[in-house]
């Protein structure tokens, strides 16, 4: 089965994490990234709906666009023109989470 994604990458951490999250899966034969198209493909024996829970668990939005057999290839792409490289990190994957702790002081701020 042949599963597409849709998946905001704007960083090599988006991609990164966009791949440990479908590769923790059992009976993916093949995954492709395509940063320009912002989408995923998942190739194997893989249920739909368990590649979508994975992406939301590492805080990605997804959307499913297509699911089909392998045998439905479809028409391949003519030469690509490259958008540039990835940058490191992107402002959705560079966060601070900030807790206020009030129990053994009057005023203490966590910053993790």
């Amino acid at each position: 089965m042949k599963t597409v994604v849709y998946v905001e990458i704007n960083c090599k951490k988006c991609k990164a994490d966009v791949l440990k999250a479908v590769a923790k899966l059992s009976d993916v034969d093949k995954i492709e990234v395509d940063e320009e198209k912002n989408t995923v493909t998942v190739t194997g024996k893989v249920d739909p709906m368990d590649v979508m829970t994975n992406l939301r668990k590492v805080k990605k939005m997804a959307q499913m666009l297509t699911v089909g057999s392998e045998k439905e290839e479809a028409k391949k792409d003519e030469k690509k023109e490259g958008g540039g490289p990835l940058p490191d990190c992107c402002r959705a994957c560079d966060y601070i989470y900030v807790d206020f702790l009030p129990y053994s002081r009057p005023i203490e701020c966590a910053i993790l």
